[in-house]
């Protein structure tokens, strides 16, 4: 059987959604009826029906719907996903689906990214839009899409918003605190992160902090401390590459009076 939307033959089963997608196009072929748990819209984005409808999306004679109500369709069971995955019934469901119906009249989302990165990016927009302070890491768990196309498609979600500025609100204090605990979570390794930002921070007067800035202060107050944290550790619990959290803890340390990460085991950063 060929796929409607673009003729391709090829097809690939999706457990989440129990049906098949094209390979080819990402097109879904829904074969059974079901109820209704987000709400309709049509291919450009109007809301044609109500979330709390109880009805079948569009079916047509052969069991298939129109390819564009089903993107969108689509695309918000995997926001919900992704929404549920950190918080059930989660108070934002509403503006996710909004922002994801702005997006798709825009143009963002175009064939360029998997509906897994699509939901990741625009849930995870929507947090920091709203000042919650969560890891991209723990965003990304639900799906495990590739770190750097979630992060260029949430550059795209917010300046389609003109709202680039949501990732340069300073929730640091939070976020170190977060990271921390999930490396390891004593007491004193999460005073001492803290304590080293606080320090820092006088001396970052004319220095833009990466979004690596506390994977770095972990990884430094882990280093000098001698502490058995592995730098992948790190980098698996905050989201980015040990290149990238190494850069940024270098040039950290240069505001420190030291030239390398080997410099500072077993001494006291001041």
């Amino acid at each position: 059987m060929a796929c409607i939307e673009c003729g391709a033959t090829e097809f690939e089963f999706d457990e989440r959604l129990g049906e098949k997608i094209c390979k080819a196009c990402g097109f879904v072929e829904i074969s059974e009826r079901f109820e209704q748990s987000v709400s309709m819209y049509s291919a450009d984005g109007e809301l044609i029906r109500e979330a709390t409808f109880r009805n079948t999306l569009g079916t047509t004679n052969k069991g298939k719907y129109v390819s564009s109500e089903t993107n969108i369709q689509v695309g918000l069971v995997y926001c919900n996903l992704v929404l549920s995955s950190i918080m059930v019934n989660h108070p934002l469901r509403d503006r996710v689906e909004e922002c994801y119906i702005s997006c798709f009249r825009g143009h963002i989302f175009n064939n360029l990214y998997s509906y897994e990165t699509r939901a990741t990016a625009l849930v995870y927009y929507v947090l920091k839009e709203n000042n919650i302070p969560v890891k991209l890491a723990d965003v990304r768990k639900e799906f495990d899409c590739d770190m750097r196309k979630v992060n260029k498609l949430t550059r795209k979600i917010a300046t389609h918003f003109g709202n680039s500025s949501v990732y340069a609100r300073d929730n640091t204090v939070r976020e170190l605190d977060l990271l921390s605990r999930e490396i390891l979570d004593t007491a004193e390794y999460i005073s001492l992160c803290q304590e080293l930002h606080i320090t820092l921070i006088p001396k970052l007067t004319d220095f833009t902090k990466g979004r690596t800035y506390c994977a770095a202060i972990c990884l430094i107050v882990a280093t000098a401390n001698l502490l058995n944290i592995k730098q992948k550790d790190i980098a698996e619990k905050s989201g980015f590459s040990t290149v990238t959290i190494r850069k940024q803890a270098q040039e950290l340390l240069s505001f420190l009076g030291f030239n390398s990460l080997k410099e500072i085991k077993g001494k006291v950063i001041r």
